[in-house]
């Protein structure tokens, strides 16, 4: 079967019948970061925590994947104390999601530019 012409909200293997949660997507490159890197899990599970939190807040609902966007990520930049790390575990997500191919036609690599 050929995927050429089709978009996917969400190539994980594992998510099906539903749409792939931002939390989904934080576990996942968590459980990865555990694999590779294991001293990194401590310092971005409470960041990313914290931009789940606030994009589950600002939609009233837990928030797909596909809501993370610029301005969600500026704004969320924008609460934490350490702006630095902060961008570092963003910069890392997106690039992650990007490279296992959590995304289909989704401007998410605009994300790497905050």
């Amino acid at each position: 079967m050929s995927n050429v012409g089709r978009v996917f909200t969400s190539a994980s293997p594992w998510i099906v019948g539903r749409e792939a949660l931002l939390t989904d997507a934080v576990d996942d490159f968590l459980h990865e970061m555990t694999r590779r890197k294991p001293w990194v899990r401590r310092r971005y599970e409470a960041l990313l925590g914290e931009l789940v939190e606030h994009l589950d807040a600002a939609l009233e609902r837990p928030a797909p994947l596909t809501a993370l966007s610029y301005r969600h990520a500026n704004a969320w930049l924008k609460t934490t104390d350490d702006r630095a790390l902060a961008e570092r575990a963003l910069a890392d997500f997106t690039d992650y999601l990007v490279k296992w191919g959590w995304l289909g036609a989704h401007p998410l690599r605009q994300l790497q530019a905050v």
